[in-house]
């Protein structure tokens, strides 16, 4: 479990690294990509390995953070009521998913 928790977490660093690289909202959306393949790796170590109580649970939630973060972020390219809708459907999907997750929760 460790060594996968850390494999997820080198992985980000090196991802992290190449956003560092860029600028303006390209490397917003990068950080926020990298950010999101932690959060899955993370998941997938907690589902293989310690998939006890709540674990799975959190695990899956922070995923769906890292996913909105991710799609608000690229909302802000948009401008104005492209801009707002994007948002709203980003906030609708983190929420259907977070609803879904509770429905799962064991």
């Amino acid at each position: 479990h460790k060594a996968a928790m850390d494999k997820a977490k080198a992985d980000y660093k090196v991802a992290k690294d190449k956003c560092d690289k860029m600028s303006g909202d390209a490397e917003d959306v990068c950080e926020k990509e990298a950010k999101l393949m932690r959060a899955k790796g993370e998941h997938d170590a907690v589902v293989k390995f310690d998939n006890t109580g709540n674990n799975v649970y959190k695990a899956r939630n922070e995923v769906i953070d890292a996913e909105y973060q991710l799609a608000d972020e690229k909302c802000d390219s948009l401008k104005g009521d492209a801009e707002d809708k994007c948002e709203m459907q980003a906030k609708q999907a983190r929420d259907t998913a977070r609803d879904g997750n509770k429905m799962n929760r064991t």
